[in-house]
């Protein structure tokens, strides 16, 4: 094979093509990414304002103003109790099971095996029958009638 020219843009790279390609993959920017960008974009700010308070409040030796002071709270009035509407309860969804086991659950006995076994050799004879039914019936379909 001749080496590649200096102009030829066909000429194949020294390193490769996968080499060529960027270390990560390029991220679309979706609605969830960029609420999770703003929302660490805006924990970021507010933890450096209570960071710069704090200094300042160090270097002036008073204690730093929390930013999240609230007035204190009133006493409530006493209102009459209403009663409270129960909603019925929600029906269970799903195939939860109805035994939970508590503990290490131990394996299948041998009478467990032996039963699980004839029970999936039934259902294969079922299958094969079905099988071996379907096919004679289309054959006997397409033999000419006298």
């Amino acid at each position: 094979m001749s080496a590649p020219k200096e102009g030829d843009s066909r000429a194949p790279e020294q390193n490769g093509v996968l080499s060529n390609l960027p270390r990560t993959r390029p991220q679309r920017a979706s609605a969830r990414r960029v609420a999770a960008r703003n929302a660490t974009a805006a924990r970021t700010a507010t933890s450096e304002k209570t960071e710069t308070a704090t200094r300042r409040a160090k270097s002036n030796g008073r204690p730093p103003a929390s930013s999240d002071a609230r007035p204190p709270r009133r006493a409530a009035k006493p209102t009459k109790a209403k009663p409270r509407v129960t909603a019925e309860p929600v029906p269970r969804q799903g195939f939860e099971c109805e035994d939970r086991a508590s503990g290490a659950v131990h394996p299948p006995g041998g009478g467990e095996l032996i039963a699980s076994a004839a029970e999936l050799v039934g259902e294969l004879a079922k299958a094969g029958l079905s099988t071996g039914e379907r096919v004679l019936k289309d054959v006997f379909s397409l033999l000419p009638l006298p």
